[in-house]
């Protein structure tokens, strides 16, 4: 099942990709494991891992590392220098709790792992997603689910053969104004390695298929109109961005047709929530830059609470996002665009 804008201006409706189904890249797909996908989610959310609290953020970089590790990968950290903050719990004076916030400068990560190519100057293909959360959630759709999709894709493409060096990039910072990905496309810029693109993974989770269980900013007849259910994944692009969200819309109806998706491949920026997702920092670089995720606040009640919990996860929309994107992946750094 797929999901689609109507709209007025037919630019502005590029149809997705024809792909014509690989087997290999099929078999891929197919050996996708939910499990393992739940068991990240799972021990990724053992405590909430905002940037300011540097046992959990030591602890969540470890994990990933280590998992990375054992498909082979050697894995960099990023450093930058940003204020994180920490929130403390505080009595009042009327005997009530309430929290306090105190910013600290430090050194931060992200963490990079690449699969090369194998040669020299290949062009270099991202996929992202935060490892952050806010300071009194465990964050399992937030964004321990794009993590673990990570992490799923790169085991299975680690000795797969591909024409460009596929990066991963596991974001620090993304709820504090977006600071690891903003730093890491200041450093790319400066390095001049930007990618041609990256898809980018947040909140990738959180499906329901109730009635009315999807709200959204913006409606606007014959051109904005998205599902009222909520169990599709979106597709969000600016619009020098449109044709990889035309290649990953290609491939899920090739590899994943289960998967609903609603496509705003080049209109994700006429909203100014476009300024929320690390996304926004490649397209103010040109860098084109799809978001894919469940909409956060418009349809998980759980969004940034102490209830973003794995329990509360659909893992069989984060497993066929989690396809998705591998075909994706396997397309794009086997092509030349």
């Amino acid at each position: 099942m797929t999901v689609r804008p109507a709209a007025l201006v037919p630019l502005l409706l590029a149809a997705a990709c024809s792909i014509a189904p690989d087997p290999g890249v099929a078999a891929l797909v197919a050996a996708v494991e939910q499990e393992r996908l739940e068991q990240h989610v799972r021990a990724l959310c053992a405590s909430p891992r905002p940037a300011g609290d540097a046992a959990a953020t030591a602890a969540t970089l470890a994990y990933i590392e280590n998992h990375l590790a054992e498909c082979g990968y050697t894995t960099t950290r990023e450093p930058f220098t940003a204020v994180a903050m920490s929130w403390h719990r505080q009595q009042t004076a009327t005997g009530s709790t309430t929290f306090v916030a105190t910013g600290a400068s430090g050194v931060r990560h992200n963490l990079i792992a690449e699969k090369g190519a194998g040669g020299e100057g290949e062009a270099v293909i991202e996929l992202g997603a935060h490892f952050d959360t806010v300071a009194f959630g465990p964050g399992a759709d937030d964004n321990a689910s794009g993590v673990a999709a990570l992490l799923e894709i790169a085991r299975l493409v680690a000795n797969v053969p591909t024409d460009k060096t596929i990066r991963f990039v596991f974001f620090a910072m993304e709820e504090e104004q977006l600071v690891g990905s903003r730093e890491h496309v200041e450093r790319m810029l400066r390095e001049n390695r930007l990618p041609e693109g990256i898809l980018s993974l947040d909140m990738v989770g959180y499906a329901s298929s109730e009635p009315d269980s999807q709200e959204s900013p913006i409606r606007i007849p014959l051109l904005l109109g998205p599902p009222y259910v909520g169990d599709f994944v979106l597709v969000a692009g600016n619009f020098g961005s449109g044709w990889l969200g035309n290649l990953f819309e290609g491939c899920v109806d090739a590899y994943v047709p289960e998967l609903a998706y609603y496509s705003l491949n080049r209109m994700a920026t006429w909203s100014s929530d476009a300024e929320r997702v690390d996304a926004w920092n490649y397209w103010k670089n040109g860098v084109p830059a799809i978001s894919l995720g469940d909409t956060a606040e418009f349809r998980n009640p759980h969004y940034h609470q102490p209830s973003d919990t794995p329990a509360t996860l659909d893992y069989t929309f984060l497993r066929r996002n989690t396809q998705a994107v591998l075909a994706t992946v396997l397309h794009w750094a086997r092509t030349t665009r």
